[in-house]
């Protein structure tokens, strides 16, 4: 992610059976990262909701085991 601003969002999600819960911030350079405490995942945005792909990447954290 580029450096400077960046808003950060509470964001949670189900996932078997349980909340995973997480932060996600939105570069001006079109990227999305997830920040949980344990790992975090940065992707690019292009054409899709934001808030859409934190919640892909926090799944894919949540599988990993990282969330």
């Amino acid at each position: 992610m580029e450096k400077g601003f960046v808003v950060w969002s509470e964001i949670e999600i189900k996932f078997l059976g349980r909340t995973i819960k997480g932060s996600y911030g939105v570069s001006h350079d079109g990227f999305v990262t997830v920040k949980t405490p344990h790992e975090s995942k940065t992707s690019r945005f292009a054409g899709w909701p934001a808030k859409l792909i934190a919640e892909r990447l926090l799944r894919e954290l949540a599988i990993a085991g990282k969330a």
